[in-house]
C-alpha cells in the first residue's frame, strides 16, 4: 500500500516475514524487532515499525541503545559520556541525545536523534517510539500513538495519513484495518 506525497514523503506500508523467528527470545541480544509487539503478528515487521530499545550491557552495567530497523535487523550502539553513542559494528549511523539545534529539535517529545548513512533522520521519544522519520530536506512522516502505546496514525507532510485500527478487543495489539 502506498500514497505518493508531494514532497518525496511517500507513505508506504510493506511487510516482511522472518520464518526463523522463534516464539520467544532466548537471550536479550538475540531479540529483534520481529519478537516485539509487532502490529501484525509474531515474525512480521513493517516498513513503519522502527524503534529504539535499551538493553543492559552486563560488561559495563549501562543500558545500550539498539536501533530496530523496519526490516527486523538491529544496530547496537555503545554508550559514551555526554550522550554520545557509537555503532558497535563500525557503521557510520549516528545516534545522539536530541538538542534544539539538530533536525529533531523541533519535534515535540524527541529525546534521541539517529542519522543513517543515506541521510534518513529518525526522531525517537524517551520511550524509544519513533516520532518522526524524515529525509535530509526535512520532509517525512510523523507517527502518533494511542493511549495504550500502539501505533495509531502515520501522516506525511503532504497531509495524507494511514490510520491503524485494532482487530478486536482481545487482540488490540494487532492491526485489523489500515
Amino acid at each position: 500500500m502506498a500514497l505518493v506525497g508531494k514532497f518525496g514523503d511517500n507513505l508506504e506500508f510493506t511487510r516482511t516475514f522472518h520464518s526463523a523467528t522463534p516464539a520467544a527470545p532466548t537471550t536479550v541480544p538475540q531479540r529483534l524487532a520481529s519478537w516485539a509487539d509487532s502490529a501484525i503478528g509474531i515474525g512480521w515487521n513493517t516498513s513503519l515499525q522502527s524503534r529504539l530499545e535499551f538493553r543492559l550491557d552486563p560488561a559495563d552495567g549501562l543500558e545500550d541503545p539498539v536501533f530496530l530497523r523496519e526490516d527486523g535487523r538491529g544496530i547496537h550502539f555503545e554508550q559514551f559520556p555526554l550522550g554520545v553513542y557509537r555503532a558497535a559494528d563500525g557503521r557510520h549511523t549516528t545516534l545522539a541525545l536530541a538538542t534544539a539545534g539538530d533536525r529533531c529539535g523541533g519535534v515535540a517529545g524527541t529525546a534521541y536523534s539517529l542519522r543513517e548513512t543515506n541521510d534518513t533522520i529518525y526522531c525517537f521519544g524517551s520511550d524509544g517510539r519513533l516520532l518522526r522519520r524524515q529525509n535530509l530536506n526535512g520532509k517525512g512522516l510523523t507517527f502518533s500513538y494511542a493511549v495504550d502505546g500502539r501505533l495509531a496514525c502515520v501522516r506525511n507532510d503532504s497531509g495524507q495519513a494511514l490510520r491503524f485500527v485494532p482487530s478486536t478487543a482481545t487482540t488490540a495489539a494487532l492491526v485489523g484495518e489500515i
